[in-house]
């Protein structure tokens, strides 16, 4: 059982990371076309965008800590 455990948190880990990379895709295809852009709108959703990928990689690190302690 223990080894089910490690296996499915190595593939949540992986999960994670291509999500996590889905995420910056999207951002930098939002980002390079509106980065001159000086709406409030726009500027507000970029860094919502932002603050979805830091917490995705927070989430990210704590899955990979968890997995090294056990």
């Amino acid at each position: 059982m223990l080894e089910y455990d490690r296996v499915s948190a190595f593939a949540n880990i992986e999960e994670q990371k291509e999500l996590l990379l889905s995420k910056t895709q999207y951002l930098m295809n939002f980002l390079y076309p509106n980065i001159k852009d000086t709406s409030i709108d726009k500027k507000e959703l970029i860094m919502l965008m932002m603050q979805d990928i830091m917490v995705s990689e927070r989430e990210l690190q704590k899955e990979i800590e968890g997995v090294i302690q056990d």
